[in-house]
């Protein structure tokens, strides 16, 4: 009975309701919302918005302002980890240039969003979930360096994206390891080669196509020794650190194929630019 009694109660007041609502409609002329004000009797009182909307006080609603630090719809809050390409180490002052409208060309593109890093080398940018972009990082006495290819997912919401800065002490290294210098009017390419799960892959052969003319790179690529991931000229396939490296590339768009070097099948592929006195990563993973 007590059940009955409360659901009675209920249909009386959701009746009254109607009741009123409809005779509010008919005195502001007709169902429907009207502006605000318009209904001298009713709109013009101190109404929450719920009951302004009820009522047909307004013509729409209004969606109210994204409140600080929370991001548009369809990208997240992401923390920026910059560090030094090698070394790991932190890079305050550094500034960050996402290009969120392409994932393998950026040259004489304006980014859509610049950050500069703080006192420990982190920053914080929305981020568009699941559309490739592409970052580049500079600062004082490093080289422009970009990487491409870089995805975000609703899980990275809790995590740092590094960004990996080089030095050019790095840069001479590893072309002089590579029994070459690298041309400051060309760019350079950079990367690992992984699994599915971020594993490395050793014995894996990497091929670079200019994809504007269809030539791949015969000169100039080499791959990481064990060690410390430097070039080692002798290497034909990648060793346990998954490492490429490819030098004095003429500035164009490419793409980085990885394939297994004993069965040929392909690992995966991804794309990049190679920059005027810059260095690209391009990680390839399946």
């Amino acid at each position: 009975m007590k059940q009955i009694t409360n659901n009675k109660g209920k249909l009386f007041t959701v009746l009254m309701l109607l009741s009123f609502i409809t005779f509010m409609s008919n005195c502001s002329g007709g169902p429907g919302y009207v502006p605000a004000g318009s209904n001298n009797t009713i709109c013009s009182q101190n109404l929450s918005s719920d009951m302004q909307k009820l009522l047909g006080c307004t013509t729409q609603e209004t969606p109210p302002p994204t409140p600080t630090g929370q991001c548009a719809a369809g990208s997240i809050l992401i923390g920026l980890s910059v560090q030094s390409y090698g070394l790991n180490a932190p890079v305050p002052g550094a500034t960050v240039s996402l290009f969120t409208s392409t994932s393998n060309r950026v040259a004489n593109q304006t980014p859509d969003i610049t950050v500069t890093s703080g006192s420990t080398g982190t920053a914080t940018a929305c981020l568009p979930v699941g559309t490739p972009f592409a970052v580049k990082a500079s600062a004082s006495s490093y080289v422009d360096t970009y990487q491409f290819g870089e995805v975000i997912s609703t899980t990275d919401a809790n995590t740092l994206l590094p960004v990996e800065i080089m030095s050019p002490a790095i840069v001479s290294m590893a072309s002089g390891s590579a029994g070459t210098s690298q041309d400051p009017t060309k760019g350079a390419i950079v990367g690992t080669i992984s699994d599915a799960s971020g594993n490395l892959l050793s014995n894996a052969v990497v091929s670079l196509t200019d994809i504007a003319t269809g030539v791949t790179v015969t000169t100039g690529l080499f791959y990481g020794a064990p060690s410390l991931g430097l070039p080692n000229p002798s290497l034909t396939a990648t060793s346990s650190v998954g490492d490429y490296l490819a030098f004095n590339l003429p500035p164009d768009a490419y793409e980085v194929q990885a394939s297994d070097a004993t069965t040929h099948a392909v690992i995966g592929q991804s794309y990049g630019e190679a920059i005027t006195g810059s260095v690209s990563i391009v990680n390839v993973q399946p």
